[in-house]
């Protein structure tokens, strides 16, 4: 069965690790309170247990990796759960799921996400892995429909329709095809598309972004970020994390602003054209800071975009506040007008994360 998410986002994150006492949280049966929960707990790369107070008797308790380890306290009531986490020593972020239950009800699912050993800058404090066949989280995504088509050539083959939107194998898929014939839609291509306008926002930090885009023609995949609260672009700023064209063996990474938008600026240069692995998986990193913004992939600065302080903040880098993150297919990049081919063409990721300071 599927098992609808709920994010908890730990906003506390300082106290709630370091605090000498093992933390408690409670886990709520039966279920559903919201049907088929997955809750979402963080932890940073060092060796942690927390307690977890249920309140009904939980029957059994599993975790798949050796790292994460999850059971009944002897000392305690049948109420109480102990998970937990061997440090990580390794760079990366690692993720587990622990599974509850409890006699009479449904089984509760916690995802467990640790932080990797990455030094003190950066703690993880919201992550979507895509782990739930067939599960897109409401809680965080939102569909583009056809009504997104008014929003210009870019989206005028959105649709919210299950043929353009899977999740499986712990990647989320979204997909360009040419329709299949739909009754009620006459768009000859069709095309997915998700954002977390309503729902979640990113402020300054680091997002990465692990995916795969396979090539195609007249095609213009793209992750990025607009302004939350909403400024009009470009005074908002507009972040292109990634934009793919065709079947190119390199990426597009972009700023938008005033400065280069309107003031036709070039100096300092608003984009980089890093190269990628085709047709594999890519990890895109953004790092928004208060003098520069930082691209990287796969572990490599790829383009870097500085603060200017002799001219305004809000004309050359609009970039210190709010964002939504958009997952965007596309047809017909600027001056390509030609027929779409080699589809369906998919986008693959496999996981978002974002990280704060700390």
């Amino acid at each position: 069965m599927n098992y609808k998410s709920i994010v908890f986002i730990l906003l506390s994150l300082a106290s709630f690790f370091y605090c000498s006492k093992a933390p408690e949280r409670t886990v709520l049966f039966p279920v559903p309170l919201q049907a088929d929960t997955v809750q979402q707990f963080g932890y940073q790369a060092e060796q942690r247990s927390f307690v977890f107070q249920t309140n009904a008797s939980f029957t059994a308790a599993s975790s798949a990796p050796s790292w994460c380890t999850a059971g009944q306290d002897p000392s305690v009531s049948h109420n109480q759960l102990v998970i937990s986490v061997a440090e990580n020593n390794t760079p990366d972020t690692r993720t587990a799921t622990v599974t509850i239950g409890a006699s009479g009800y449904e089984d509760v699912k916690m995802r467990v996400v640790q932080n990797g050993s990455k030094g003190s800058e950066w703690i993880l404090v919201w992550s979507d892995e895509f782990d739930i066949d067939g599960f897109i989280d409401p809680a965080v995504w939102i569909k583009w429909t056809k009504g997104s088509r008014n929003l210009g050539g870019f989206a005028k083959g959105m649709t919210d329709n299950d043929l353009v939107y899977d999740v499986k194998n712990g990647n989320l898929i979204l997909r360009t095809i040419v329709n299949p014939g739909l009754p009620d839609d006459d768009a000859p291509y069709l095309t997915g598309g998700l954002d977390s306008k309503n729902t979640f926002m990113f402020p300054d930090g680091r997002i990465e972004i692990r995916a795969k885009i396979t090539p195609a023609i007249a095609t213009w995949p793209a992750i990025w970020l607009l302004p939350r609260p909403w400024v009009d672009l470009p005074y908002g700023g507009e972040i292109d994390i990634v934009e793919y064209v065709n079947s190119d063996k390199f990426v597009y990474q972009t700023v938008h602003s005033p400065y280069h938008d309107i003031d036709k600026k070039t100096n300092p240069a608003q984009a980089g054209t890093p190269s990628i692995h085709v047709n594999d998986y890519n990890t895109y990193i953004l790092e928004v800071r208060s003098d520069k913004v930082v691209f990287s992939i796969n572990g490599s600065t790829s383009f870097t975009y500085p603060r200017l302080t002799q001219f305004p903040v809000e004309n050359q880098f609009p970039f210190l506040h709010g964002y939504y993150l958009l997952l965007t297919m596309q047809i017909n990049p600027p001056g390509d007008s030609r027929t779409p081919s080699g589809l369906p063409q998919e986008m693959y990721i496999d996981w978002v994360r974002f990280y704060e300071w700390k």
